[in-house]
């Protein structure tokens, strides 16, 4: 493998970590207080943002701004419904803000099975 490729699965591992790091608290706070807090939202876009900005320079501040546009857009007739609750929907933002958007959609979709 060159550097290049080491440094790219490197990253995966690290946001793998953090982001899976992130949705485990969330679920913590969801069973102990029955909401997922703020802060950890905010904390999550930002890590999502910085990341994003790292990987594709002034572009990912456009991935960044869609991926978290998308959960969004997608999912505000189910939160109208009350189907899905605001904080779900929150989730799902910053877990695009960190992922690709085929990975987002791939989340959201084995989410709904």
């Amino acid at each position: 493998q060159t550097i290049k490729n080491k440094r790219e699965v490197g990253i995966g591992i690290v946001k793998t970590g953090l982001l899976l790091s992130l949705l485990l608290l969330a679920a913590v706070q969801d069973l102990l207080a029955g909401k997922v807090s703020n802060k950890l939202i905010v904390a999550g876009l930002s890590i999502g943002s910085l990341f994003q900005a790292a990987e594709y320079q002034a572009l990912g501040i456009y991935y960044f701004l869609r991926n978290i546009s998308v959960p969004v857009i997608l999912l505000y007739l189910l939160f109208q419904m009350r189907v899905l609750g605001a904080g779900d929907i929150k989730l799902f933002s910053m877990t695009g803000s960190i992922l690709t958007i085929g990975k987002l959609f791939q989340c959201m979709a084995y989410s709904f099975l």
